[in-house]
């Protein structure tokens, strides 16, 4: 497993080139893929949408990690319809939380989790910069 340092000090998310699953464009993400254990990997050129699974689908406590290798691109990770990301203090049902194009670094990453509430994903590790929709 390799990570990246940056001149700045940052570290990105350890990568495995085996162990994650790649997303090169828009997605709604699996129950399997969210309790998988790896990581969701975004590759490729352009920005992508990812979807979180409905967070009343079985899935509590489930541990989501978004991780952006794409070449400039951003990422936005949205719930389902229904449910919300609480994030920064704020929560709002149906807003993303995205890694912008402008201000992207490869290796950028954000974890959620799955609370055992019945509609929410709740943020609990960033690098890089992150933000949510107002």
């Amino acid at each position: 497993m390799s990570s990246t340092n940056f001149p700045n000090g940052v570290k990105t998310f350890p990568a495995d080139d085996v162990n994650q699953i790649i997303k090169t464009g828009n997605a709604t993400l699996t129950n399997a893929e969210c309790i998988s254990g790896y990581p969701i990997v975004v590759t490729g050129d352009g920005g992508v949408d990812l979807t979180l699974p409905d967070a009343a689908a079985g899935n509590a406590g489930a541990v989501v990690t978004v991780v952006n290798k794409s070449n400039g691109g951003y990422v936005l990770v949205s719930p389902h319809s229904s449910d919300f990301i609480a994030y920064g203090g704020a929560v709002v049902i149906n807003k993303y939380v995205g890694n912008s194009a402008a201000l992207m670094r490869k290796g950028d990453y954000i974890t959620l989790i799955r609370s055992v509430a019945a509609t929410d994903w709740t943020v609990t590790a960033v690098s890089g910069v992150w933000t949510k929709e107002a």
